[in-house]
């Protein structure tokens, strides 16, 4: 679904600045003119900010049940589909962020706001310099 509201997301953004897809503009660049960032990013942003929240959330609070809960019978065969947690620990893995110690990060709200936003700018800038290396 990321690759759809991505497309979307640049679709619009493209009628809002009349450029069309024979101006041959990369997204990237379309980005750039904005000041924006790829759905990807935004939502990474989010779910990040939102696991801080839930870290400081109180056990018997529901958000914070649903993400460390586990299903009595477990999962189904085959691939089933990602849960909130599995896509955290995506995106920590991808932000270098380690699972394993990310609660004791987003305890210190500061030092976790900091890091994530460290750590959302060092992705940014991956993809960034994915996309330039791509279109050379």
């Amino acid at each position: 679904h990321i690759i759809q509201l991505d497309g979307f997301h640049m679709q619009c953004l493209r009628t809002i600045s009349n450029i069309k897809l024979s101006d041959l503009f990369y997204n990237h660049e379309v980005l750039t003119k904005f000041n924006t960032s790829s759905i990807e990013v935004i939502f990474i942003k989010i779910q990040l900010r939102w696991s801080g929240h839930l870290s400081h959330m109180s056990d018997i609070r529901i958000p914070r049940q649903l993400l460390f809960g586990q299903f009595p019978t477990g999962r189904s065969v085959g691939k089933p589909l990602l849960r909130f947690k599995d896509k955290l620990k995506d995106n920590l893995k991808r932000c270098n962020i380690p699972f394993s110690s990310w609660e004791n990060k987003a305890s210190e709200r500061r030092t976790w706001c900091q890091s994530c936003f460290s750590s959302v700018q060092k992705f940014l800038a991956g993809i960034y310099l994915q996309n330039l290396l791509c279109n050379i």
